[in-house]
């Protein structure tokens, strides 16, 4: 009986974990319509089906939702529907005219099997139609033409006749868990694999002493020419082989976020391998130079990564959204998306800010303080969006010191670049002084780097309070274990430069929580250093004089500034108060959801910048480092110090608000989502700690079978709460083995709880390559990877407004699209339209001359204007589309004459002007495009 149990313990657990996962698939399968389809516009299509009504079986009240189909795009689209009332089926292709490709039709019997529609019989059972110009089948696919704003077709009969199909993909499936199976089985096997890397330097230079190279220079030189050789054929194999493999295998799943992002793969691109291959060169350096001398020369193997990224223009940039809104691209253009996909939901990144800091670049005169081309007075470029500008303020910003001496494709790149170099290289140093252990610099360093709030808000405050707080903590503890007069005065100047960095960031909502965080720390800094008397007179004396140039910058900065503040802190909003906004019940749980929103689905009841967070395991880390704390009161100052401050702010987030509480310290400036980004970045700092102290240890920090307990308990009601939650529960539903996949990842941070709470050594070292594989996993496909700056510049109408601004300059009006509107301001030119940070007082008072309508545009605002031959309207109804406008968005509807009154020249126009305008000779084409809906009008005078 022993025997067997040994031979066949883990077939019976393989076949345990199979069947589970097929319980689970089977149990949240929803028989569904899935539609295949191509269309040359963007358009909106739907289904009704049947209701049961003998004359004609559809209505409103049966139809499903809105599908969007994207432009020039086979896209598959899935309609949950029972199959009984599905045999009465019409699909609506929106309420304007367009052409589309039918590729497949199939109904979803159950996992096992289908209905499939083929293209030969679609014409038959979708026989009746109504403005359809085109119905015809030709090459494999059905072509549709809709001729009106009702177009349908629909079948009385969809699946009658039609054999039932084994559905190949469901063997697929059956692989995949299989492998998944087999990798829970074999876990510990796979963690020591990859527990081994770190000896990959032994291995490499025991291989390397086999080539006895006695003169040094040929030595090295043959060590660098080895290392760029792998570099380069590493780079191949990941491009060429792995990305393509990963497309291939996510599109078969209809992961469609991943299959997109590495849609570019099946294109060989050199970019993309010197990308990839400067990488690769880097670590290479770093294994052939070793533990010790990677660590000396850090900073050289940074400058060299800048360097490398900066000359191949590479950013993270998601300006690649433009090429979806406008597709006339001149001679010389060059796509700019090299692999991801450009994050829509980052419109405060590639359509606001980035547009703001080329306002700067490619105006005359270029990187004022006060830009008089975005708003009559001039706009404060400081306080809108801290846009690149020749003045001692933008020592503050160390990512933007490239646009003063760079051209734009270039600058733009050391921008994005030496933000995260600079992220990346402040965490390591953290890790470094928390652990006192090189290698946990490198988890710390690639934890915060690649954490879900980081990455998500990778343009934004949040990355650059983050670098900038560890900097100062680790130079001010640099500062007091200095012993000679040079090495204080550069830290301490490092440290006055990383405070000014903080503190112009101004963002309050995150500034507040996180310093709760670094005070802390610099706590924890001070009683470690108490024997070098931190408040010695000579030392007060040095912090004063740190603070003079602190300070004068602060003066000159706020002299310049103070008019725009008192408007920005007089407006309807943002204004002065920050609204308490309450965190939903199950947000603590969206971290699971995290793991997947950059690779297979956003979620649809939050966008994914809101719902990131760190990976906390909050449970499991309380409970260890609480046992920590007790079992060695001794050594636990640092430990107690991050708990109480993760604790603290974690409550504050969760009670409801205390006014007068939150006043006195200052949390009145938050709100409870940022409060989250602050107390898991102390989570993330309190783990690494754990980890470090728990490596030391041999023997496990709880005795029998207790941590396995808590962790199956906390596995069990995790789950539990999961499958009540409907917004989780119907995010994970909503794709692909979704139910599957959210098994999969309770247990699995549940087990990594485990070896938390098991705290042996071996323990500790799987914890660590989950913990770094679920960071990196998590959000590495987040971003995109971009090259220059094309996709904003060489584009016709961008270049024809360039060209007619440069022969006669004028003020520019956008009309049909605020965001186009900031791209038009990037040209340089000078404009009405667009995002206003805060209002121009100047010009509303030309239009709103009694101040009418204030509570519209004295905030933050984008701003979209309109011709029109009635009176003057600011609306909130986008009466051309009959569609109401969204948040902050306001149309104004402008009379010629005020639009002379603002001394408007130009009109950029999707928006058709109104006859009676142009019949009195009112306005001027200059330019229509050919590809896109824009033109170019000319206002006469």
């Amino acid at each position: 009986m022993k025997y067997i149990t040994k031979t066949h313990k883990k077939v019976i657990l393989f076949i345990i974990l199979i069947v589970l996962m097929n319980v689970a698939i089977f149990t949240s399968f929803r028989q569904s319509v899935n539609l295949s389809i191509y269309s040359e516009n963007d358009s909106k299509i739907s289904f009704f089906y049947d209701n049961g009504h003998p004359d004609y079986p559809f209505d409103d009240s049966h139809m499903s939702q809105e599908y969007f189909v994207k432009s020039s795009k086979v896209q598959n689209v899935k309609f949950p529907l029972d199959i009984v009332n599905s045999n009465k089926l019409r699909i609506d292709f929106g309420d304007t005219s367009g052409n589309f490709k039918i590729y497949s039709l199939s109904i979803q019997k159950s996992p096992l099997y289908e209905y499939v529609i083929s293209e030969k019989v679609f014409l038959d059972k979708f026989k009746f139609k109504n403005d359809i110009s085109q119905y015809s089948f030709e090459d494999g696919t059905v072509n549709i033409a809709s001729s009106g704003p009702d177009g349908h077709i629909y079948s009385t009969d969809t699946y009658s006749n039609l054999p039932i199909k084994f559905k190949n993909s469901f063997l697929i499936k059956e692989l995949f868990i299989a492998c998944i199976a087999l990798f829970i089985l074999f876990i510990n096997k796979l963690l020591l694999i990859f527990r081994s890397l770190p000896k990959l330097p032994i291995y490499y230079k025991t291989i390397k002493e086999k080539f006895v190279i006695k003169n040094t220079f040929l030595k090295n030189a043959f060590n660098l020419i080895i290392i760029i050789c792998i570099s380069i054929i590493s780079a191949v194999i990941l491009d060429v082989v792995i990305l393509r493999s990963i497309a291939k295998v996510s599109g078969f799943f209809n992961f469609d976020t991943a299959h997109r992002y590495f849609l570019n793969s099946y294109v060989f691109s050199f970019d993309r391998i010197y990308f990839f291959s400067s990488f690769i060169f880097i670590i290479g350096l770093i294994v052939s130079l070793g533990k010790s001398k990677a660590h000396k020369y850090r900073y050289i193997l940074a400058f060299i990564l800048l360097i490398l990224m900066v000359l191949g223009k590479f950013t993270g940039s998601s300006l690649g959204f433009y090429d979806g809104m406008l597709q006339g691209n001149t001679p010389s253009y060059q796509q700019s998306t090299l692999l991801g996909n450009p994050q829509g939901i980052r419109g405060d990144e590639w359509a606001t800010e980035k547009p703001y800091y080329f306002a700067q670049t490619n105006a005359n005169p270029t990187l004022q303080y006060f830009n008089k081309n975005l708003s009559f007075t001039g706009t404060d470029m400081v306080i809108s969006a801290f846009a690149p500008v020749k003045d001692i303020t933008v020592i503050a910003r160390p990512d933007l010191w490239g646009f003063m001496v760079m051209p734009n494709d270039y600058a733009f790149s050391f921008y994005w670049t030496l933000r995260l170099i600079l992220l990346f290289m402040a965490s390591y140093e953290m890790g470094v002084l928390l652990t006192k252990k090189q290698r946990f610099g490198i988890i710390t360093a690639i934890v915060i780097t690649f954490a879900p709030p980081v990455q998500w808000w990778l343009s934004q405050a949040l990355m650059l309070m983050l670098m900038s707080g560890q900097f100062a903590i680790v130079l001010f503890n640099k500062y007091l274990n200095s012993k000679k007069l040079f090495g204080k005065f550069i830290s301490l100047s490092g440290l006055a430069l990383f405070a000014l960095v903080y503190i112009l960031t101004m963002y309050p909502a995150t500034q507040v929580p996180l310093g709760y965080v670094f005070l802390m720390l610099f706590i924890y800094v001070l009683i470690e250093n108490k024997k070098n008397k931190p408040f010695a007179f000579s030392r007060l004396l040095q912090y004063a004089v740190m603070l003079i140039p602190i300070a004068l910058v602060l003066y000159h900065f706020y002299s310049n500034s103070k008019p725009a503040l008192h408007v920005i802190m007089n407006t309807v909003y943002p204004g002065s108060d920050r609204p308490w906004i309450k965190l939903p019940w199950d947000f603590e749980l969206y971290q699971f959801v995290n793991i997947f929103t950059a690779s297979i689905k956003q979620p649809d009841f939050l966008n994914a910048s809101e719902i990131s967070q760190f990976f906390t395991f909050t449970p499991f880390v309380i409970i260890v480092a609480t046992t920590l704390i007790f079992k060695n009161k001794k050594k636990s100052l640092l430990m107690s110090l991050l708990l109480s401050v993760s604790l603290f702010l974690m409550l504050v987030s969760w009670i409801p608000e205390v006014p007068f509480f939150n006043k006195i310290t200052l949390l009145s400036f938050t709100y409870p989502v940022r409060i989250t980004y602050a107390y898991g970045y102390s989570f993330t700092l309190l783990i690494v700690c754990l980890l470090a102290h728990l490596e030391d240890k041999r023997e496990n920090l709880f005795t029998g079978r207790m941590p396995l307990i808590l962790s199956s308990v906390i596995c069990f009601l995790t789950l539990c709460i999961m499958t009540n939650s409907i917004n989780i529960f119907s995010y994970f539903k909503s794709f692909s083995i979704g139910t599957i996949l959210m098994i999969l990842v309770v247990v699995l941070l549940s087990y990594m709880g485990f070896l938390l709470m098991k705290g042996n050594y071996n323990s500790v070292q799987s914890f660590i390559v989950l913990y770094l594989l679920l960071s990196v996993c998590s959000t590495i496909m987040v971003n995109p990877i971009t090259k220059g700056t094309d996709s904003m510049f060489e584009k016709t109408t961008m270049e024809q407004i360039r060209k007619i601004n440069s022969v006669d300059a004028g003020r520019w009006m956008v009309s049909g699209s605020p965001t186009i509107s900031n791209l038009v301001t990037a040209q340089g030119v000078a404009r009405t339209t667009g995002t206003y940070y805060y209002p121009d007082w100047e010009m509303m008072s030309i239009i709103d001359k009694k101040h009418e309508h204030i509570n519209l545009w004295n905030q933050f605002a984008h701003i979209d204007m309109r011709l029109t031959d009635g009176d003057l309207e600011f609306s909130l109804l986008d009466h051309e589309r009959s569609l109401k406008v969204n948040g902050t968005n306001r149309i104004i509807y402008t009379p010629i004459e005020t639009a002379r009154d603002l001394k408007i020249k130009y009109i950029f126009t999707m928006i058709p002007i109104p006859q009676s305008i142009i019949d009195k000779g009112e306005v001027t084409l200059l330019y229509k495009d050919s590809v896109d809906p824009w033109s170019i009008y000319r206002i006469n005078y």
